[in-house]
Formats: C-alpha cells, sequence, structure tokens
C-alpha cells in the first residue's frame, strides 16, 4: 500500500507546479488515506529520513505499521501533537525563513500557521536548549543543556543532574512524578528513570549500542525510544521496567524522536 501511495505521489508532482503548498497537499492527500486505518490508540510520531529527506511518519504500536503523513521535498526538523492528539505541528526552513505547519490526524492537509492563530506550537518554536519536554499544563519544562537536565518551573530554573557524563533527551511521565531520560554514566548512553526531583535513578537498558530520546505512552505503562543496537537508528518499544522489548520499525533509515498522541 505504501509502495502504490509513493508512486501515486510522485506521478501526480509531474502533473503539477512545484509550489510549497500545492506539494505538501497533493503528497498529503495520498498518504493520509492510510491514516484512518491505523488504531486509534497506541500511536506515536517520528522523525525518518527513509523518504530520502526528513518526514514526519504514524506509526501504529500495536501492529508495527508506519504512514508518511508530510511526504515532502523539504527536511521537517521538529514537531509537535496538539493538546488532544487531534494535529501535528511541525517546522521547516527555506533558507533561513523559519516555516510552521499545521496538520489534521487523519484526513487533513498541511497549512501554513502561525503562533498567533495556533497557541498550542509555542512548545515547538523554542530558544536553545531545545530539546525537552513539556509538562501537561504548560507551566514546567524539563530541558537538557550542556549535558546536565534542568527543570524550568514558571520561569525558575532547578538543575536536576550535575556529572561529568551527557545526560539528555528528557521526557515526563503521565503524571508527571518521572523522568525518563538518556545517559551516559555508565558507559554507553542508555535509557534510565528518575523522580522529578532528581532522586531514585534507575537504569532501564543496557546495551553496548546508543539508546535515546525516551518518551513515555499515555498510559503510562510503555517507554518508546530510539536504539542503534541493530546498526542503524529503530524505534523500540519497552515497559517500564526496561523488559518487554520489542522493535517497531525495521530499515535501513533512520527513524528518531518519537511521541506518543495525547490521548487515554
Amino acid at each position: 500500500m505504501i509502495g502504490s501511495l509513493r508512486e501515486l505521489g510522485l506521478k501526480t508532482l509531474a502533473l503539477v507546479s512545484t509550489g510549497l503548498v500545492s506539494l505538501f497537499t497533493l503528497l498529503a492527500l495520498a498518504a493520509l488515506a492510510v491514516a484512518p486505518m491505523l488504531a486509534h490508540g497506541g500511536q506515536l510520531a517520528y522523525l525518518s529520513n527513509c523518504g530520502g529527506q526528513w518526514d514526519i511518519y504514524l506509526l501504529d504500536t500495536a501492529h508495527s505499521r508506519s504512514v508518511n503523513v508530510t511526504r515532502s521535498a523539504v527536511n521537517e526538523n521538529a514537531f509537535i501533537w496538539s493538546p488532544e492528539g487531534q494535529q501535528l505541528g511541525f517546522l521547516f526552513y527555506t533558507g533561513a525563513l523559519q516555516n510552521i505547519y499545521a496538520l489534521t490526524i487523519p484526513g487533513g492537509q498541511p497549512r501554513p500557521t502561525t503562533l498567533e492563530l495556533d497557541t498550542w506550537l509555542d512548545g515547538l518554536v523554542q530558544p536553545t536548549p531545545v530539546r525537552g519536554d513539556w509538562s501537561r499544563d504548560h507551566t514546567r519544562r524539563v530541558y537538557e543543556l550542556a549535558d546536565e537536565l534542568y527543570i524550568m518551573d514558571r520561569g525558575v530554573s532547578r538543575q536536576l543532574t550535575d556529572n561529568t557524563y551527557t545526560d539528555a533527551s528528557p521526557s515526563w511521565s503521565p503524571d508527571e512524578r518521572q523522568i525518563a531520560f538518556a545517559s551516559s554514566r555508565d558507559g554507553s548512553l542508555d535509557i534510565y528513570v528518575m523522580n522529578s526531583d532528581g532522586s531514585n535513578v534507575e537504569r532501564l537498558t543496557n546495551d553496548a549500542a546508543r539508546d535515546s530520546s525516551p518518551a513515555w505512552s499515555p498510559d503510562g505503562r510503555e517507554i518508546a525510544f530510539t536504539s542503534l543496537r541493530n546498526g542503524n537508528a529503530e524505534i523500540y518499544l519497552m515497559d517500564t521496567r526496561g523488559q518487554n522489548m520489542r522493535r517497531l520499525t525495521a530499515n535501513t533509515c533512520w527513524d528518531d524522536r518519537a511521541a506518543w498522541r495525547p490521548g487515554p
């Protein structure tokens, strides 16, 4: 199915102008035709370069099925889910110009937008540091800076880690009592969890390859993450004890930065 949609998109492009809006609209129509087939629960979005550039994919974790929902000729640099999980916001650059788009899932078409029109996108456009995670009420942000982790709480920053190793890509648990993150404190970069005050650090993965970008599922039962343990970056899933691990993507591309679709 995905292969046939790719052919449809290429044939369609041969018949239209190369305008940026037309590019997104026509290719998204073909890709989004698959989106309603995905399960309503257990979905996550991630970045992948399988199409030759960085696109956003939607993955059904129950069946390990993915669909490219942007399928564009530009590199998407970052994305964010809307609070209710009905839209994806993403950005890309044309030269030095930053472009912000929003996309309804499923069935919508990418549309240019602004922070004034869609205020929920303020979590997408951030000054450095860019790697982090917002609390549900958007008053707190856990983030990485210079290989350490911090919490910004209503404008006041507090340091969580202080060591000579790399601590990166933090993610809140749904109840915001814990934080999952990647760290090299035991040698290789692995996935850890700790309490939101920085205490009770627990290692979840133990592999010589790089594990990074953890993302807690909305029900708090699983953590998705990126791993190079099979030679290239793929998305994996495990429970919150580091058990019952399974691979969700299997290709020769780079798959990274998974983000769960909000919902029960």
